[in-house]
């Protein structure tokens, strides 16, 4: 016996139709004739349209240049380091901008919507280190892992800096409870 495949549509809720298909092993058959005359076929409920497929939205451009990147405010001395990610880390002061081996004409200056487009970094490890810390201004405050394990932020958010970068922050007292995250 010939496997038959049977395509039938589940309509649902939205009317969005979901395509399923049936394999019947050894069906078998009454009809006696091979012109199939009176087959009736599936019949499909009365009731609203079955939708055609659904419409994907085009992809959105991003408003601004994914990082990596370097930029500044006009009236700024500070420069920022966009992550892969689109956080945007500040680079307290020239020995910290050299320590990567920057070029002063990577930087471009940017408007305020543009800087504020990019979120500010709030966590960071150094280099070579499992130790996350939280940034607070010019502060960085250790998260002991237990706290981190626990918080349910996103890693994809802790941004590797040098040693350079992290001795540029203060050390601030450590993390106690994940409601300081």
């Amino acid at each position: 016996m010939k496997k038959q495949q049977i395509a039938i549509a589940i309509v649902s809720m939205a009317a969005a139709a979901i395509p399923l298909t049936i394999l019947a092993d050894n069906a078998t058959s009454t009809a006696t004739t091979t012109g199939f005359s009176n087959f009736q076929g599936l019949q499909m409920p009365q009731g609203p349209q079955i939708h055609q497929g659904l419409q994907m939205p085009e992809p959105q451009q991003a408003q601004y240049p994914d990082g990596p990147r370097l930029i500044k405010l006009e009236d700024s001395k500070f420069v920022y380091w966009v992550s892969p990610n689109n956080i945007k880390i500040p680079m307290w002061g020239d020995a910290v901008f050299k320590s990567y081996g920057n070029d002063p004409s990577d930087v471009q200056t940017v408007a305020q919507e543009e800087f504020n487009y990019y979120p500010d970094a709030r966590f960071v490890r150094l280099i070579d280190s499992a130790r996350i810390y939280k940034l607070d201004g010019w502060y960085r405050h250790f998260i002991p892992s237990a706290i981190w394990n626990d918080s349910g932020q996103d890693a994809s958010e802790i941004i590797d800096i040098n040693r350079t970068d992290f001795n540029s922050y203060k050390n601030g007292p450590d993390i106690k409870d994940g409601a300081e995250l």
